[in-house]
């Protein structure tokens, strides 16, 4: 994502770690692990909203059914990022960055 496309991500045209497990038939958790194998840059290529921070932004990200039950934050992630995490999770592999 380049720096023109500003910050913070639109929540509606972002993807939630809950969605891409979804999208790709993948257990709870599996983007998340494959997330935290990348070296990803936090504005940029994710957002995190926390409940207290970004409260309302938080919630509605929860209402939509976007987040797992129970999850303490949301982590966002650019449309480069989602794809970064499916080649990890289609190789089945965890990534040593490019």
């Amino acid at each position: 994502m380049d720096a023109s496309a500003g910050f913070p991500l639109n929540l509606a045209l972002a993807h939630s770690l809950r969605e891409i497990d979804a999208a790709l038939g993948q257990p709870k958790g599996s983007a998340f692990r494959a997330f935290k194998s990348l070296s990803l840059r936090e504005g940029i290529d994710f957002q995190v909203l926390h409940p207290v921070c970004d409260g309302p932004a938080f919630t509605a990200v929860r209402a939509a059914g976007r987040l797992y039950p129970g999850a303490l934050r949301a982590i966002l992630v650019s449309d480069e990022a989602r794809r970064r995490i499916e080649q990890v999770l289609k190789s089945g592999v965890e990534a040593s960055d490019e």
